[in-house]
C-alpha cells in the first residue's frame, strides 16, 4: 500500500491495492486449476516471467501452483505451506499492483512494465539474503556488533523498519508515509508499531502502571473491542492476534534473551530440549513431544492437546476453544480471546509489581517514624501484632497515621484501580469464570489494613530495628 501511494496518492491506494488483490487472487487461482487468468493476455505473460525467473516465489510459488521441486522432501513443503502461500500471494500482489500502475503511467512496451514490476516487488518485498540487509546492519561500523547480535531472527522487521524509515527520510509524500505506518497499525495495532514494546516498557517501570489496562479500563467494558482495535488491530474482530507475530513492537525485546541471540538457532535447540526433558520427568509425555520437535509440527500438537483438554490459565479460568481458534493454532496464529488472558496475566503482574512498590513506600516510612519517637515505636508494635479477628478501626486510623496521607492516597488509587480495571477485563475477556474465582482474583490485588500491619511486622523482626526500640 504505502509504495502504491507513491503511484497514485493516499486516497486512491486502497481502491488500486484492491483492483491488484483481486487480479492476484484471479491469476493464482486460474493458474492452480489450470485454466486461463481473465487478465489480460500480455500481464498473464509477463506473471509467467516472473514465476519462471523466480521473481515471483521461486521454490514457494512452485509449491502453490503444483510444480514440487523434486529434490525437496514432501514433508519440507508440507510444513512449510504457510509461508509459501504467504509469499506466493505477497509477491503476486506486488507484481499485480505494479501493472495495474504501469497502465495509469501508460506503459505500454512489455519490457518497461516488466521493469517497473521487477522493481516494485523488489522494494516490497524482503529476500533474507546477506545482500538485502539493510546498510544500517551490513555496513562495517562501531556498533555492528551489538546491532547484528539484537536483530538476529529478526529480517522481516528490520526490513519493514528500513522500508519506513526510507519513506521519511527519502523525501516520500504523505502517501507511502501514512499507508506505511497505518497498515501496520490497522494489521497488529499501536502495540505492533516501532519499538512499541520498548516505550510501553519504559513507561511501565517508570510510572507502574500498565498501560493496556489503563486504556481498557478508561474505555469500559462497552467499548472493549475499540480497546482490542487500537491494542491489537483489526484481525482481533475476527478473534486473531497478529501484534508479536508480524508487528514492529518487540523489533528490541525488553524480553531480549542474550544467549538465544549470541548462539541462535544451536542454543534454542537445547532450550527446547532442556524444556522437553523437564516436561518428560514429570510425566506430562505430550508436552514433551511439542517441546522438542519443530514449531510447524509443535503448533499441530499444541491444537491437539487444545482439542482434547482446552486451555487452563488458572484455577477456574479456562477456555474451551472453538474450530477456529484450534484451526488457527495449528497454523501457527494466535488467537485474541487466547491472547487477552495472557494479557490479563501480565496486567495483574503488574498490580502484585506496584503492590511491591507500595510496601518497599510503607516500610521506609515506618522506619524513618520509629526511629524519631518512642510515641511511633509503640504504635508500630502494637499494629504489628494484628491479626484479621483482632484489628479494629481505631487501628486502622493509627495505621495510616503511621504510614501517612500520601500513602494512604497512593494506596486507595491502587486498590480502586485494580478493582475497576480486573472487572472490565475479565468481563470482556469472553471466558467464563466463576463470581468466587473472580472475587478471589480481586482480593489478591487489593491491600488491606491487615496486610499493611503484615509489613510492619516484618520490619519488627529485624536486628537494627529491635536495637533501636531498645534504645528509646
Amino acid at each position: 500500500m504505502p509504495e502504491i501511494a507513491n503511484y497514485v496518492g493516499t486516497v486512491k491506494a486502497p481502491w488500486y491495492f484492491n483492483l491488484a488483490t483481486k487480479d492476484a487472487g484471479q491469476y493464482l487461482l486460474a493458474r492452480k486449476i489450470g485454466k486461463v487468468p481473465k487478465l489480460p493476455a500480455e500481464d498473464t505473460e509477463l506473471l509467467d516471467r516472473a514465476i519462471r525467473e523466480r521473481l515471483i516465489g521461486g521454490m514457494m510459488t512452485e509449491m502453490l501452483l503444483g510444480i514440487v521441486n523434486p529434490k525437496r522432501a514432501w514433508i519440507e513443503n508440507a510444513l512449510g505451506v504457510m509461508g509459501i502461500a504467504s509469499e506466493t500471494l505477497n509477491r503476486t500482489l506486488s507484481a499485480t499492483a505494479a501493472l495495474r500502475i504501469a497502465k495509469v503511467q501508460n506503459i505500454t512496451d512489455p519490457e518497461e512494465k516488466y521493469k517497473l514490476m521487477k522493481s516494485f516487488v523488489e522494494r516490497t518485498q524482503f529476500p533474507y539474503g546477506a545482500q538485502n540487509i539493510p546498510r544500517f546492519v551490513a555496513a562495517s561500523w562501531a556498533g555492528k556488533g551489538i546491532v547484528k547480535t539484537i536483530m538476529v531472527f529478526k529480517m522481516f522487521q528490520i526490513n519493514y523498519l528500513h522500508f519506513l524509515a526510507q519513506r521519511i527520510i527519502g523525501g516520500s509524500g504523505f502517501g507511502p508515509k501514512f499507508w506505511g505506518f497505518g497498515m501496520m497499525t490497522l494489521i497488529s495495532g499501536l502495540l505492533g508499531l516501532p519499538f512499541a514494546s520498548l516505550a510501553y516498557a519504559l513507561y511501565k517501570k517508570l510510572t507502574g502502571t500498565d498501560i493496556r489496562g489503563w486504556l481498557r479500563k478508561k474505555l469500559g467494558a462497552e467499548k472493549a473491542w475499540v480497546a482490542d482495535l487500537l491494542l491489537h488491530g483489526l484481525p482481533t474482530q475476527a478473534n486473531m492476534n497478529l501484534t508479536y507475530l508480524i508487528g514492529l513492537g518487540d523489533i528490541i525485546s525488553p524480553n531480549f534473551d542474550p544467549m538465544g541471540q549470541v548462539f541462535g538457532a544451536g542454543y534454542g535447540v537445547l532450550d527446547k530440549l532442556d524444556l522437553s526433558y523437564y516436561y518428560w520427568q514429570r510425566g506430562e509425555y505430550d508436552k514433551a513431544w511439542a517441546a522438542a520437535t519443530p514449531r510447524a509440527i509443535s503448533n499441530i500438537i499444541k491444537a491437539m492437546q487444545w482439542k482434547e483438554e482446552g486451555i487452563k490459565f488458572k484455577e477456574d479460568v479456562y477456555i474451551v476453544p472453538s474450530t477456529w481458534e484450534i484451526t488457527q493454532k495449528a497454523l501457527g496464529f494466535t488467537p485474541a480471546r487466547v491472547a487477552k488472558q495472557y494479557e490479563i496475566k501480565e496486567i495483574e503482574k503488574s498490580f502484585t509489581e506496584r503492590e511491591r512498590r507500595l510496601k518497599s513506600k510503607v516500610v521506609i516510612e515506618v522506619k524513618d517514624k520509629i526511629k524519631t519517637s518512642k510515641e511511633w515505636n509503640d504504635m508500630a508494635r502494637g499494629l504489628a501484632g494484628k491479626t484479621p479477628s483482632t484489628i479494629t478501626r481505631n487501628d486502622a486510623d493509627n495505621l495510616w497515621k503511621l504510614i501517612g496521607t500520601d500513602l494512604v492516597e497512593e494506596i486507595g488509587k491502587h486498590n480502586e484501580d485494580a478493582t475497576e480495571t480486573l472487572f472490565v477485563l475479565y468481563t470482556t475477556a469472553e471466558t467464563p469464570i466463576m463470581l468466587k474465582t473472580y472475587e478471589s482474583i480481586v482480593k489478591g490485588h487489593i491491600i488491606e489494613p491487615i496486610q499493611v500491619c503484615g509489613w510492619i511486622k516484618d520490619i519488627g523482626e529485624e536486628d537494627w530495628l529491635l536495637e533501636e526500640i531498645k534504645k528509646k
